[in-house]
């Protein structure tokens, strides 16, 4: 695979301005970035991509939890299981062949981004915007 890691740089600076807005989008997107510009094995593109989301992440997190702008309540259940799943997936990732975790990163990466297009498309298709509004607050709690 040729080497086209010099994008990179371009391609992530609108993931970072999405992590900020919506909190979304340093994992999948990255992964997939890091999936076809590098050479990269998926164990390396797993740990690089989780370093860049923490990074952009925890200051787009911090900018929420200082404004205040989060939900400590939920976010202990976020962590709980969130952690587990970690380790859990780092201890797989060693243990996979290349190929296959590649093509699962993949196959993981389609289903979320149909998910996110699924129910974006729900959303904006509501009678009007102020029920938009009443769903998206609905599907949170």
């Amino acid at each position: 695979m040729k080497d086209r890691s010099h994008w990179l740089s371009w391609l992530m600076f609108p993931v970072g301005a999405e992590v900020g807005f919506s909190s979304a989008g340093a994992g999948a997107l990255g992964s997939a970035a890091l999936l076809s510009l590098t050479p990269l094995p998926p164990a390396q593109i797993v740990g690089t991509d989780i370093a860049f989301g923490f990074i952009v992440s925890l200051i787009g997190s911090g900018a929420h939890w200082f404004a205040p702008l989060s939900d400590p309540t939920l976010l202990e259940q976020l962590v709980a299981g969130g952690v587990i799943g970690a380790i859990g997936g780092t201890l797989i990732s060693t243990r996979i062949p290349r190929r296959p975790l590649r093509f699962a990163l993949w196959v993981w990466l389609l289903v979320l981004g149909g998910q996110f297009l699924f129910n974006s498309y729900k959303v904006w298709n509501l009678p009007d915007k102020n029920a938009a509004h009443h769903y998206t607050a609905a599907r949170v709690k």
